[in-house]
């Protein structure tokens, strides 16, 4: 657990500087491979909280302390999303043609190629910082809805017994309805 903490106030640490990268990050190859390796950093380091986090959960869904620890991190995930909100942006004014200067002046920004493409092809689609900040920070709410589903399927209600048109008797569960709602066998309801 203790780690886990140093990992996160690390990487809670790292978010904080993205603003330092935020004007200079595209101001030269070097620059942008730079920024672009401390970004893989933070990913890597967000997914591995955010696993053991959500393994944890998942191994005693009602456990309070692991259900807390993934909120951290899908926090820490919303923050840095939203200081994030300037990339997309800046590789449009960065343009193609300046970029495949930084390619051939930085041959380490090539792993990088494929994503850069795709946001200067996908220009007409991409919001402005402040909108793509707005959409950011209101994932975090969007995911309430299939948590409490999650907690309430998995641990508050009790399953049900129900029974089959053959006569067995079940236990009400996601995966017995899924399994049982595909039966071939249907019965016939009379209404």
């Amino acid at each position: 657990m203790d780690a886990w903490k140093k990992q996160k106030e690390e990487v809670t640490q790292m978010i904080a500087k993205l603003d330092d990268y935020s004007k200079t990050w595209t101001a030269s190859a070097a620059n942008m491979l730079k920024f672009m390796k401390m970004t893989d950093d933070v990913n890597l380091k967000l997914e591995r909280l955010y696993s053991y986090a959500s393994n944890q959960a998942n191994m005693d869904v009602g456990d309070a302390l692991y259900i807390g620890l993934k909120g951290e991190v899908q926090n820490l995930f919303v923050q840095y999303g939203s200081k994030m909100a300037f990339m997309e942006p800046d590789i449009l004014k960065l343009g193609a043609v300046k970029f495949q200067e930084y390619l051939k002046a930085e041959p380490g920004l090539k792993i990088y190629n494929f994503g850069v493409e795709q946001t200067l092809r996908m220009k007409d689609h991409i919001l402005p910082e402040e909108q793509q900040r707005i959409v950011t920070m209101s994932k975090m709410s969007a995911q309430v809805p299939s948590d409490a589903s999650s907690t309430l399927n998995n641990l508050e209600i009790p399953p049900a017994k129900v029974t089959l048109s053959t006569g067995t008797e079940v236990t009400l569960n996601v995966a017995n309805y899924m399994k049982y709602r595909g039966s071939k066998v249907r019965p016939t309801v009379l209404w």
